[in-house]
């Protein structure tokens, strides 16, 4: 509550969303240190020499989203395009692993062919 009232002062919308954010990520901490400290399960075996690349790619995306609503026009677009596309890059490299990312690959080489197909028949 304390975060969300200068938050939303400030940004509107993005600022609550953002609040809500750091509560959700602070629960979860408190949960997995929860289950930790109680032995119920390693914190590494959550997310072996991930952790801290996931973390930074939170904190990133986070401030490219409260930079692209502090912005307006074209500025703001520009950061918003550069946080999805940051996000893109950041779940390819920290949450797929190589079958998923091959999955992936094969299903857009399929579509883009397909596209590639039906222009040449317009």
């Amino acid at each position: 509550m304390g975060l969300a009232v200068p938050l939303v002062a400030k940004f509107g919308a993005p600022g609550a969303a953002l609040a809500w954010t750091v509560r959700v990520a602070l629960d979860a901490a408190l949960l997995f240190g929860a289950c930790a400290w109680r032995g119920l399960v390693s914190v590494r075996s959550l997310a072996p020499g991930s952790l801290p690349r996931s973390v930074a790619a939170l904190l990133v995306l986070g401030l490219l989203l409260v930079l692209a609503s502090a912005e307006g026009g074209l500025p703001r677009l520009l950061l918003a395009l550069a946080a999805v596309g940051f996000f893109h890059a950041a779940a390819w490299a920290c949450v797929l692993d190589s079958g998923e990312r091959e999955f992936v690959t094969a299903a857009a080489v399929r579509v883009l062919v397909r596209m590639k197909g039906t222009a040449k028949h317009d």
